[in-house]
């Protein structure tokens, strides 16, 4: 199975809580960071050489353009969303995918698929998982 890198981002954009506990850009940021330096790992030459987030790059160096452009002393773009998000945390996360989609859809012309994970449905209260009929809870 070939790895899917905008499966991955939607997600960590739909179900941030089981990635990072909240929503979180410094988490997500510190995730990244680890995806990226684990490929200098690898025996491979060609797999050190090649990047694994193709599309997040891209968008590193579109967002600098665009948005941060003469650099006005931001070392990074995670440390400019934090700076136009108040410094909240969970703010800055919500910029990243508004931003990482905007440039999905201007760049791209794609955007990030739904969360792959589906909710269980539940038995209501009161009814059993075998025949889904109410009746008396078992103990």
């Amino acid at each position: 199975m070939a790895f899917d890198e905008l499966k991955l981002f939607g997600d960590f954009k739909g179900r941030y809580g089981v990635y990072f506990g909240k929503k979180s850009l410094l988490s997500l940021r510190d995730t990244i960071s680890g995806m990226v330096l684990s490929r200098y790992f690898d025996d491979d030459e060609q797999v050190r050489r090649k990047s694994k987030l193709p599309y997040f790059d891209g968008f590193i160096e579109w967002y600098l353009q665009t948005y941060v452009k003469d650099g006005n002393g931001y070392a990074a773009w995670w440390n400019h969303m934090l700076y136009v998000s108040g410094n909240f945390d969970d703010a800055a996360f919500d910029l990243f995918f508004l931003r990482f989609e905007e440039y999905l859809t201007s760049i791209h012309h794609t955007a990030l698929p739904a969360s792959s994970y589906k909710r269980p449905v539940l038995p209501e209260w009161g009814q059993t998982e075998q025949d889904g009929q109410k009746g008396e809870a078992e103990s």
